[in-house]
């Protein structure tokens, strides 16, 4: 994953995995995901969709 403070590519720490399973399973169980709104910069709440959960999962690392 990408650390942007250390602006290189870094293991994703445990935590962050942790994390980022929890979501996916808080998601799943409501039957909804976040997306993202280009224009203000807001989150979307949408219904589940596997293709937002991959999204997620592929943010940068920043401050933790």
């Amino acid at each position: 994953m990408w650390d942007v403070v250390k602006q290189e590519e870094v293991p994703m720490p445990v935590k962050v995995k942790k994390f980022l399973d929890d979501y996916e399973s808080l998601c799943y169980r409501y039957g909804l995901s976040l997306s993202h709104e280009d224009g203000m910069g807001s989150f979307v709440i949408e219904s589940y969709d596997e293709g937002n959960i991959e999204w997620t999962k592929g943010a940068n690392l920043g401050v933790i």
